[in-house]
Order: structure tokens, then sequence, then C-alpha cells
């Protein structure tokens, strides 16, 4: 699947047309959230009913496409269906910060919550809703939580007798919070953070509206797109420089309008496959990306890390200081979200270009390509590097290198990152170092940059790894052009890494 991208030019009013429009496709798919929520156990299939009765009850939703409409519903049946899949593998998910945990805690803690055993819900501005205790900030780790389709089954009275009729005193439901401080489970507390898991949200603030192969035409000469449904959207001229003369129209599966800071851009998503043919290198390299270089190669050779987002720190902040002084719903606000958006949109375009060039020219110059596989998501929790390994984009990187992989023809693998920089790529050692320790230095003698030393046991790692996958039987994924040609580059990397050793014992000794 290829996706070319288009801006869009028409009239004010046609914006205004394509904003209903979104808005629309969000109450389709929020419609559809619900309808799941409040019919647990309900097919995903009967989703796609859903658009066609939404249709019925609501004269707005009619005017969108019948096939947008069930694109929405098909958004939410694929966020319904990984909150099942991450059930099913346990995969853990964010964790809440105190400030939020607290604030959670005193609503689902709340009269009316508490199993419901009291319909008469204190106001907010009351005294028994504004002394609820707060939740200690070193003792969130140990609230206990239960995913919510457990916690139908936990849903039972707290009250003795049980049933509607009880109630419960504020003496009892500061008991109630005070065990779940401690680390018991509450039936309803057990239903705060439903969503760590990836628990479907109703969404807010969508961006686009999807059509599929009808709802729109395109017009002969492929420069203007026409929206034909009930929304009014009209034609729009598109502004780029991609060719769909050269796509037939049966090709393009989806269309979708997008809507950012600086304008409004039409995706097109074409079912074709992209092939390049190029001429074996015999080259292979190991990458070991960092934020002091952006990476470092088996060869000693270092990318600079271009680090957008500090560099635009200061603009940034100038900009949300102009957001935050304007009067909220007023017009200069709007304007100054604008400004501020804008600067946002061009800091994660500045990181997504350099990611495709840097992957692009290393995909091209190797026919072997091994990175290390970081778990990114992990790493960030650590809060003084978290804005330096965000900005960075490690994980964008590695996504386009083995796109371009995939497209050349080359072999691109990821290895494990245990042990790559304290491991000595000569001798195998463990080397023991902190982050600060930035020289590799071993008693064999090899003395390497950290990350030059890491690249090359990264290196080693894959290629073999990849002399292992070749000889299990029916393996053929990293097997691109020949078993001879891939040991026939394991013996050159082998005996690049041997010079490269020799030389930084010829170091030491000097």
């Amino acid at each position: 699947m290829i996706v070319y991208e288009f801006k869009v030019k028409g009239k004010v009013e046609q914006y205004r047309k394509v904003d209903e429009a979104i808005r629309t496709f969000q109450f389709v798919r929020n419609k559809s959230i619900r309808f799941w929520v409040d019919n647990r156990g309900v097919k995903l299939s009967e989703l796609s009913k859903l658009s066609a009765v939404l249709a019925k009850e609501f004269e707005f939703a009619n005017k969108l496409n019948s096939q947008a409409r069930q694109a929405a519903t098909e958004r939410a049946s694929f966020a319904i269906q990984r909150f099942y899949d991450n059930c099913k593998s346990n995969k853990p998910g964010d964790a809440l910060s105190p400030s939020h945990l607290r604030r959670e805690t005193r609503l689902q803690c709340s009269p009316k919550n508490l199993g419901r055993l009291n319909k008469n819900e204190y106001p907010r501005g009351s005294s028994t809703y504004q002394n609820q205790p707060a939740l200690p900030s070193g003792r969130c780790a140990n609230i206990q939580r239960v995913p919510d389709y457990e916690a139908d089954q936990q849903n039972t009275s707290l009250a003795d007798s049980g049933g509607d009729n009880a109630t419960t005193t504020p003496t009892d439901q500061q008991d109630v919070r005070a065990s779940v401080f401690q680390g018991e489970a509450c039936p309803n507390f057990s239903r705060v953070r439903p969503r760590k898991k990836g628990f479907p949200q109703f969404q807010k603030n969508n961006r686009s509206v999807e059509y599929k192969q009808t709802g729109w035409k395109l017009s002969d000469d492929r420069k203007y797109i026409n929206f034909i449904d009930k929304c009014g959207i009209g034609k729009l001229k598109l502004i780029g420089t991609y060719d769909l003369h050269y796509y037939q129209v049966d090709q393009i599966k989806r269309v979708r309008i997008v809507r950012r800071s600086d304008g409004y851009y039409v995706q097109f998503c074409i079912q074709a496959d992209r092939n390049v043919d190029t001429q074996p290198t015999g080259k292979t390299i190991g990458l070991d990306v960092g934020l002091s270089a952006f990476y470092t190669d088996s060869q000693g050779n270092k990318v600079e890390n271009p680090r957008h987002l500090r560099k635009s720190e200061k603009a940034l902040k100038r900009l949300q200081k102009r957001v935050s002084r304007k009067k909220k719903g007023s017009n200069n606000r709007k304007r100054a979200v604008k400004k501020l958006g804008r600067k946002h949109l061009k800091v994660s375009r500045q990181r997504k270009d350099h990611a495709v060039k840097q992957a692009l020219c290393v995909v091209k110059s190797n026919d072997f390509v091994a990175f290390e596989k970081l778990q990114v998501r992990n790493m960030v929790k650590n809060h003084r590097l978290a804005k330096s390994i965000n900005d960075a984009g490690w994980s964008q990187f590695t996504q386009w290198l083995e796109y371009f992989g995939k497209v050349y023809g080359r072999v691109v693998v990821s290895v494990p990152p245990q042990y790559t920089s304290q491991n000595c790529s000569d001798c195998g050692e463990v080397v023991e170092k902190s982050l600060s320790v930035r020289t590799h230095i071993c008693k064999c003698g090899c003395v390497l940059d950290r990350d030059h030393n890491a690249a090359i046991n990264i290196l080693s790692k894959a290629l073999k790894q990849s002399e292992y996958q070749l000889s299990t039987v029916g393996h053929t994924e990293t097997n691109a052009w020949g078993e001879t040609d891939l040991y026939l580059i394991w013996g050159n990397s082998v005996r690049q890494v041997d010079s490269l050793n020799q030389e930084s014992h010829g170091f030491l000794s000097k």
C-alpha cells in the first residue's frame, strides 16, 4: 500500500463543510464505541450495521457517504480489537501520574460511584466532597487495578446487606478509600483505569474523515478531486508533485481528508507494491543510536544529532506564552493556537525528514544493516532523558530502515540491545561502565569509542542471528539474495572487525 499526500486549495465555505464532515465522522465513531460499551459481548461485525441506523436517526449523519460511515465504525472496531489483543497478551499500559491518580480516585470513590449505594450524590462543593483524603504520592504503585472485563465479575455491593437500598456514611467512605490506598482492590476503583491496556476512548478532536471507493471523483487531469456526497464539500484543487496518472482509479482504495495546522490535505491509499532493483554493494553496517550522536556505525562514523526540538524550544516557549495570555474563546487565541501548532508541525516534519534521509542513505549504501531494537517506551520513563530521546526519533528511524529494506531488497535485522555496550567487541569480555564513560577500554588492549564498540557488537550479533535463520528450514525472511552472498558478506565483516581491533591495539601500544 502506497500513500500519496496532496495539499488542497478551496474556499472558506468548503473548509467549513470539511470540518462538518470530520465532526460527523467522529460522531459515528464515538457512537460505535458507546454501542459496544452498553452492549458488552456484541460482535464487532454488528458495528457496521450501526452506521445505517445512525443515518436514519440523525439527519446530519445521513449527509455523510455510507462507506465513509462504515470507515468510522471500522476505526472503532480496530480500537476494540486492539484492546482485546492487549488483554490477551497482558500488555501493560502507561502508569498514572500522582495528580491524575488522586483526581480519578476522588471521582471513583465518590458516594455515587461506591457501588452506587447512595443515589443522593453530595454536591461537589460540599465539605464531604472536599474533605476526601489525598492519595500519598509515594504509594501510587501499590494500588491494585483490575481490567474492566474482570471488574464486571467483581462489581458486588460493599454493604453487608447489599442492594440499592443500602447506604454508606462519610466515615465508611473514608474507610473504603483508606483500604484502596493500602493496596486493597475496591470494586469500583478497579474501573479507574480500564484504558491501561488500550481501552477504546471517545475522540474529542478528530482531524480526518475517510472515504472508501465512493463519494469522490477525480478529474481527468488528476489535478482536482470532487466530493459528491451530501456534505457539499465540492471540488478541491490538489497541490503536489506526485503523478496519479501512473495508477488506475480502481487501485485507490481509500481517500482521506486530513486537517492540520497549516491547512487541509488529501491522502490517497493506493494498492500497489513498491520495489526498486539495485545492485549489491557487498557492504555491511551495524548502527548504534544515541543522544550525543544520532547514530554511530561499525566503521566508527558518526552522524550528528540535529536536536530539532531543542533548537526550537525558545520559539515554542514564546508562542505558548502568547496563547496563555489570550482570552479563552477569542479569535486572537485561535490565531495564536494556529501559529503554535504550525511550529510544532514544522519540528515534527524536520524530524521525519532527517530520519527518512538517513535511513535511505544507509539502506542504499549497504546490503546488510543491523540495529538494536530498543524499548523506547520504557526508556522515556527516565524523565531526565525523556525529552532528548523523543526528540531523537529512534523509533521513526528504525521503522524507515525496515521499510526501505523491503523496497530496495536489503537485509535489515534488529537485535536485542542487552550487553551491546558492555561486551568487548574483540575478546567478548564484559567491561561494566556507566553512561558517563564514553570510551571502551578492555584488558585485552581494545580501546574504542563506546558507541563504536556497541555498533560492532550489534553487527556481530545480527550476522550470527542471520546465519542461524538461514540454517533453519523454511525461514527465508532475511535471505534476500542467496545464502552464498550472505556468507561472503559475513566473512568480509569479520575481516573488517579484525582490522579495526588491530588498529585499536596499535593505538594503545603508542
